[in-house]
């Protein structure tokens, strides 16, 4: 009997999920998105037929052409792949190509790419965070850098802690920062590179701007060695035996 009442109250539980739209088993959002003068170019998806990284869970990979540049998505690396849930390794390869244009000039562009995933859980320690690239100098402008954990767990959400580097503008950089644990778990990570493109003009040499970045769990602090750990606890001994010497001493000098 309480072996039936289990089977059907799973059954009700998997009806409900459905009802309300929620798969059984969901599981985290991996998605990049690339937008250009704020338009949305594309979406692509962890193991969809958007991710050209042939089929790997928690690698994607994706070429966007905005019409005026083309964003290469080296790869985007996150769990299961690379770290786990309870110890974020989320990175971030990107490429931004500006081809020579024969026939006309190419306006300025300001890129966005925003990569996200959901359902990480309470880690002990802390985040960091890291960008780091190369640019054609006056052709690649304002590099921006930002990270975000929200509690809200949704994807590509900026509400909770977030760090912010740059702008650069130098032929290379590379900075490292720190992102506040979110107030509370499961939580998502969303990492967002901002790049102004300059006009070119027709005939001018195609110019590009590589970079990487990551958000990961800092590594658990290195414990006391042993031996010192043991020297501490002996010391509060070694002053009672002390004590206890004196006390001894004092009153055979009495007596």
């Amino acid at each position: 009997m309480i072996r039936q009442n289990r089977l059907l109250f799973g059954a009700l539980a998997a009806s409900a999920l459905l009802i309300l739209g929620l798969p059984a088993g969901a599981e985290a959002a991996f998605q990049i998105r690339v937008f250009s003068n704020n338009v949305l170019i594309g979406t692509a998806t962890d193991e969809t037929a958007s991710d050209t990284s042939n089929g790997v869970e928690g690698v994607l990979s994706h070429t966007f052409n905005t019409g005026l540049s083309t964003v290469e998505l080296l790869s985007s690396s996150t769990k299961p792949a690379q770290g786990s849930a309870g110890a974020p390794n989320f990175t971030l390869g990107f490429t931004v190509v500006r081809k020579k244009n024969t026939t006309s000039a190419t306006a300025a562009e300001d890129v966005r790419v925003e990569v996200t995933d959901t359902d990480y859980t309470p880690l002990p320690y802390g985040l960091a965070d890291h960008i780091g690239g190369t640019l054609t100098v006056n052709k690649v402008t304002g590099v921006t850098y930002s990270s975000f954990a929200s509690s809200t767990n949704t994807e590509f959400s900026q509400v909770g802690t977030s760090d912010t580097h740059g702008p650069f503008a130098t032929a290379s950089y590379n900075e490292d920062g720190t992102l506040a644990n979110p107030v509370t778990a499961p939580y998502s990570i969303t990492q967002i590179v901002s790049l102004h493109l300059v006009a070119n003009a027709k005939n001018a040499d195609g110019f590009s701007s590589t970079g990487g970045s990551f958000v990961q769990a800092v590594a658990n602090p290195a414990p006391a060695p042993g031996g010192l750990l043991l020297a501490l606890c002996g010391i509060p001994c070694l002053t009672l035996a002390g004590w206890l010497r004196r006390k001894r001493m004092v009153e055979v000098t009495a007596v």
